[in-house]
């Protein structure tokens, strides 16, 4: 179905089109039109339909680089249909893409059925734009909530036989640098179209250094897994920081990071170089309660964190939506930047720039009406309407 949407402000990457119209044809942005601009031959051709947003506005559909889970269901349930569960919720939330994320538990065979079940559900499922794995090339030293037991040192051939059983469709991998042969593998994802981001690690400032030079462009929820900046060893926070080349994650919910720190990320990397990610567990989209971390832990969900027994925090229950109201809130930043931050960036960081992630003429229709609150009307994946 082919729809024409009236009467809404459009933000484009640079521009605001105030009461514009987008043409949606098949599956692509087919035209944008300024206000009075649309040709009267479309208001009489019934191949449209007409849908009047005023007083709304039209952004990018989300794009979400880290998520493991959502609407109870995550990356580790056995079948492709609860795997879809979790793109149903975020979808709901307007997430149009979005890279499922392992969780590193029971080692190899665990990762092995994640990264199956993700590849069978990809077949029928749109918004999945490829696998994210996060270890097991991990320090464990900063393992967070993973058992430690669970990492390996980095190992081409082993990521390469893990790349055919994806089907070629790994994007994204958090590993520490620092460990044996880790940066040769961060150079071999860079000539595979991989992209690495730094996380759970130890590394010092001159391997984060070596780690970029090597093609890492990315780190992993700053500030959370690794050491704290320190005034005589920056380590990987004062890098991300402070370097054009790499690209920071936020979990924006005001838990996770300090809205203080929040601010300094964005003041410091701007809105090209930071992105939102909701690092989200199968608890987002559910009622407060008890719920399972993977398959090797209990957690609990109350007051808007997700904490294991002990306290420690451990993923999310957050939806991209809810990030950007939380970036918007105490981020210090624009309506405009705040997109940037939840579509534009993530898109480009993916290589995926060309077509997704903004709205211009000739790219895929994965868009977002919000009302003036904030608070999603429509949702559109490959020009369907889905809400």
């Amino acid at each position: 179905m082919n729809y024409i949407i009236e009467n809404i402000d459009i933000y484009k990457p640079f521009e605001i089109i105030e009461n514009g119209t987008l043409v949606i044809k098949g599956t692509k942005i087919h035209r944008i039109y300024n206000l009075n601009e649309l040709p009267q031959s479309y208001l009489y051709d019934k191949d449209y339909t007409r849908i009047d947003s005023f007083e709304s506005v039209l952004i990018p559909g989300f794009i979400d680089l880290h998520i493991h889970g959502g609407g109870g269901a995550d990356v580790t349930d056995d079948n492709e249909t609860d795997i879809d569960k979790i793109t149903k919720l975020h979808l709901q939330n307007g997430t149009t893409g979005l890279l499922l994320t392992t969780f590193c538990e029971y080692g190899k065979k665990s990762i092995e059925q994640q990264i199956n079940n993700i590849r069978k559900t990809m077949e029928f499922n749109e918004s999945i734009l490829g696998i994210h794995l996060e270890g097991p090339f991990l320090n464990p030293d900063y393992c967070g909530m993973y058992p430690s037991n669970s990492f390996l040192d980095p190992d081409i051939e082993l990521l390469k036989k893990w790349i055919e059983l994806s089907g070629d469709t790994i994007r994204m991998i958090t590993l520490a640098p620092e460990l044996k042969d880790g940066l040769e593998l961060i150079s071999f994802c860079a000539q595979n179209g991989i992209v690495t981001s730094i996380g759970h690690t130890k590394a010092d400032y001159e391997q984060i250094r070596k780690a970029v030079n090597f093609g890492a462009s990315s780190v992993t929820h700053i500030f959370n897994a690794m050491p704290q900046l320190h005034h005589r060893e920056p380590g990987a926070v004062g890098a991300a920081l402070m370097d054009e080349l790499l690209s920071a994650q936020i979990i924006c919910d005001g838990i996770h990071l300090h809205p203080l720190i929040v601010k300094l990320i964005v003041m410091l990397k701007g809105a090209q170089n930071s992105y939102l990610v909701t690092d989200a567990m199968r608890a987002a989209g559910m009622p407060y309660g008890e719920y399972k971390l993977g398959t090797f832990e209990t957690i609990n969900y109350k007051n808007g964190a997700v904490r294991s027994k002990d306290g420690t925090l451990a993923s999310t229950a957050l939806t991209m939506l809810d990030s950007l109201k939380n970036i918007l809130a105490f981020g210090d930043v624009s309506f405009l930047q705040a997109i940037h931050m939840a579509s534009t960036t993530p898109a480009r960081l993916l290589g995926l720039q060309k077509y997704l992630g903004s709205i211009e003429e000739g790219y895929d229709a994965d868009l977002l009406i919000l009302d003036k609150e904030l608070n999603i009307k429509n949702v559109f994946l490959k020009g369907k309407k889905i809400i």
